[in-house]
């Protein structure tokens, strides 16, 4: 048992206590629970902080890096599509996509070429003379054929159109003959529009079995 040194107070139990005494007991006790969590508090701050800095300073030095990066692509690719287009070796037809290899055919680099589809108020209308034929006359014929075509207007959820889903619509474009259907498609199709939002690039290198693979720079990617 340790024993008590003279200097040291006795230990006494909260039924040997005033009051007051025991109202300061639980006073020093709520001081020092809430000393003890600042600390704590302070100190997951403290790791937070180093964890969220250490991470970001190498988050900028890599942005910086692919800033760079991109624009040496873009100026490097972009004289390269001036040689192809010198010596013919570019197709027409590839509005500024195409890839370029080594000489032993062991790195690739592609440039493709983005766009963004666009859907302006006539295509809106159309989809609603669509929907409303698909409702009223298209699920009276066919139930499935109706379900497969509503779906393919179904909206993202930035509450837009998917491009891959309406040309998969058009492809039913001659499904039916009704004046609202061919009105629907007209319109729908009046409406489309892309824009070029710019130039990406993907990166590929052949491995020991000589298959090509893609050197990811998409972070969520790796």
């Amino acid at each position: 048992m340790r024993k008590m040194s003279k200097t040291e107070a006795p230990v006494r139990s909260i039924e040997d206590m005033t009051p007051d005494e025991i109202e300061q007991y639980l006073a020093n006790k709520r001081k020092a629970e809430k000393a003890k969590a600042e600390k704590e508090r302070k100190a997951y701050e403290a790791e937070t902080d180093y964890r969220v800095n250490t991470i970001f300073g190498l988050v900028e030095q890599a942005h910086d890096f692919l800033s760079s990066l991109h624009k040496t692509c873009h100026v490097e690719m972009e004289k390269q599509e001036e040689q192809l287009a010198k010596y013919g070796k570019i197709n027409k037809s590839s509005k500024g996509g195409f890839s370029i290899d080594n000489s032993d055919k062991s790195l690739r680099i592609t440039r493709t070429r983005a766009t963004k589809p666009h859907w302006d108020e006539r295509s809106k209308k159309g989809v609603e003379i669509l929907k409303e034929f698909l409702a009223t006359t298209a699920k009276k014929r066919d139930t499935k054929l109706y379900n497969l075509l509503m779906g393919f207007l179904e909206k993202n959820q930035a509450g837009e159109l998917e491009y891959s889903r309406v040309m998969l619509l058009l492809k039913h474009e001659n499904e039916f003959s009704d004046p609202e259907w061919v009105e629907g498609i007209r319109l729908l199709k009046e409406g489309y529009s892309n824009y070029f939002e710019g130039y990406g690039y993907q990166f590929k290198k052949k491995n020991a079995s000589g298959k090509w693979e893609t050197v990811l720079l998409n972070f969520s990617g790796l």
